[in-house]
């Protein structure tokens, strides 16, 4: 089995998110506190790109909480912009 050109885009475009998950898991190891994660991003993202990393935030970090604001990709990267979310997942436009 061979990954395609498509197959490779896509990995070297989610490795970066991917892989700054990892840090969520220290970042509330530390935190004797309830967390927040605010995220804001658009629905089909949720859907579809992030889902199975937020059941899998959802079942290490029970206590979390998570919270989404529904936005194209221009509010949402204004929102991480202004401080008002600690995490964006946004189309870049050229």
């Amino acid at each position: 089995m061979k990954i395609t050109s498509d197959g490779e885009r896509l990995a070297l475009l989610a490795t970066p998110l991917v892989e700054s998950f990892d840090s969520i898991k220290e970042a509330f190891c530390v935190n004797t506190k309830v967390a927040i994660l605010s995220n804001a991003t658009t629905p089909s993202c949720l859907a579809y790109e992030l889902r199975g990393a937020v059941e899998t935030v959802r079942l290490l970090f029970p206590e979390a909480k998570l919270a989404f604001h529904d936005r194209n990709s221009p509010a949402a990267l204004e929102l991480l912009e202004k401080g008002e979310v600690d995490l964006t997942v946004a189309e870049r436009f050229a």
